[in-house]
């Protein structure tokens, strides 16, 4: 059983079909972008790789750890929101009963790594051996 759930920096949300007003603009450019990057191509691909959605058990009080940058497209809206915006997973896990436990490390994408001993230090001081 694990104890706990790391998730450092990722794409958690692919449901364009699900956008709604301006952003619902961008969804064609972000289904071409998906499709080569990923390989989903239809709404319900995009939607079984969408972690936020797939949620579906309860998480009975499990730990998850959730670790992102500050700025991962430097500010850069709506893109750095549409792409590493951790709010919906971290709403559904919460929703199903996990413990969220958020955090930033570094100032963007390619900056998080030279700060994740910081994390981690604190992170695996939380866990027990059994």
């Amino acid at each position: 059983k694990l104890k706990a759930v790391l998730l450092v920096s990722g794409l958690y949300g692919l449901r364009t079909h699900a956008w709604t007003g301006a952003r619902k603009l961008l969804a064609p450019l972000f289904n071409l972008l998906f499709l080569d990057i990923l390989g989903v191509g239809s709404n319900d691909e995009r939607d079984i790789q969408s972690p936020d959605y797939m949620i579906q058990r309860d998480m009975d009080g499990q730990d998850w750890y959730v670790l992102s940058a500050q700025m991962e497209l430097m500010n850069l809206h709506p893109f750095q929101d549409i792409l590493f915006s951790t709010k919906a997973l971290c709403d559904a896990l919460t929703a199903k009963g996990a413990k969220v436990h958020r955090a930033t490390c570094g100032l963007n994408h390619w900056l998080l790594v030279l700060q994740f001993n910081t994390f981690v230090k604190g992170f695996c001081s939380g866990l027990t051996m059994h």
